[in-house]
């Protein structure tokens, strides 16, 4: 898990849902998903289950550290697949 950490940081800061106030319809998205990756880590956690999914995620072409991106600002649509095991 430890190798897995700095790589969820990174996506985490790229799609925190609160970063999308301004895009409701993204913030949902990216929210539900972050869900789902977190409901699979514990799974495999816990009891060492191989799982997997299909993530969508909206990102926007800011970098991490400039601000979050406006209503008019250009978002992208992105599918991640997860496994675990």
């Amino acid at each position: 898990m430890r190798a897995v950490k700095p790589l969820l940081r990174a996506l985490y800061l790229r799609v925190h849902p609160d970063l999308f106030e301004s895009h409701p319809a993204a913030q949902r998205v990216n929210e539900a998903s972050f869900k789902t990756l977190q409901a699979l880590l514990r799974t495999h956690e816990s009891s060492g289950t191989r799982t997997s999914a299909s993530l969508h995620f909206f990102v926007s072409d800011a970098t991490p550290t400039s601000p979050p991106p406006s209503s008019s600002g250009k978002l992208r649509s992105i599918e991640a697949r997860v496994r675990s095991g």
